[in-house]
């Protein structure tokens, strides 16, 4: 049974990199593929990104994305990864680096840049499995517990049946 996940980063290599992440983004699905995981990498639609982006078509579009249209593309890098990115020219079409302008300061609005970018993964990932009931204590103690935190990963197999949360 292959899991489909959904990567939803600032930066990948090759195409976009500033430090490490990028290498580790652009590893992962090569990494997981033997592990029966199918990742699709959604990436902000900086210029480098979209140059890059084979046969991109719109498959989905928000007529406001935190105060910006905004569209997602789906293509694949190199004819061959899966690769989703977020097209909101206002956050990302920009001269300087991937985080700063182009004297190195950051963006004064870096906070509404990647929140815009997490909430288009959220909404266009696949369903997330629910957390598992936590196990009872060892010897039956009394009291209750409950599961805490937020799932992570999103991730479904190719029947529809949600994969196990991590």
């Amino acid at each position: 049974m292959t899991i489909a996940a959904l990567s939803v980063a600032s930066e990948a290599y090759p195409l976009v990199k500033t430090g490490g992440l990028a290498d580790v983004v652009g590893a992962l699905p090569a990494a997981l593929a033997p592990h029966d995981v199918a990742v699709t990498t959604l990436l902000p639609g900086y210029p480098a990104v979209l140059r890059s982006l084979d046969k991109p078509r719109a498959i989905h579009r928000w007529p406001d994305l935190l105060g910006t249209p905004a569209r997602l593309l789906a293509g694949t890098l190199d004819g061959t990864h899966p690769l989703l990115v977020l097209e909101a020219p206002v956050l990302f079409a920009r001269d300087g680096g991937l985080y700063t302008d182009a004297l190195g300061r950051d963006w004064d609005d870096n906070w509404r840049r990647f929140a815009a970018l997490s909430r288009a993964g959220r909404e266009r990932a696949p369903p997330a499995a629910p957390a598992a009931p936590p196990a009872p204590p060892p010897g039956g103690g009394g009291g209750s517990a409950t599961a805490s935190g937020l799932n992570h990963v999103s991730a479904s197999s190719s029947t529809n049946h949600a994969a196990p949360a991590c």
